[in-house]
């Protein structure tokens, strides 16, 4: 796999993919990049485990294997009307990211 430069110092995840346009000099003149996201999704829990620590420490767990993936970052999406989702997520060190998820069905 060719390294692909990278003009704006943009630290891409290995497995990112990338669609770039050089010029007949083999300049680059532009760059747009696909990176796969850890996210946490699914989480359930059986009603009769629901109250105990095992989702946390099912969630500490994930967080642990995604660092030893060489990720810094874990993402986690929750609806506007879902406040217990965001209470939860908050409790274990979660922040609300400024910014609008926008998606395109292919």
């Amino acid at each position: 796999m060719q390294k692909v430069p990278q003009p704006d110092g943009v630290q891409w995840p290995d497995d990112s993919l990338h669609v770039v346009t050089f010029g007949d000099d083999g300049r680059m003149l532009a760059r747009v990049g696909l990176i796969a996201i850890p996210h946490v999704e699914g989480t359930w829990v059986d009603p009769s485990l629901r109250g105990t620590t095992v989702a946390a420490r099912m969630l500490k767990r994930m967080e642990a294997e995604v660092k030893n993936l060489g990720r810094t970052h874990l993402f986690a999406f929750a609806h506007n009307d879902q406040p217990e989702v965001s209470n939860y997520l908050e409790r274990f060190g979660y922040k609300r990211f400024p910014a609008s998820v926008w998606v395109k069905e292919l």
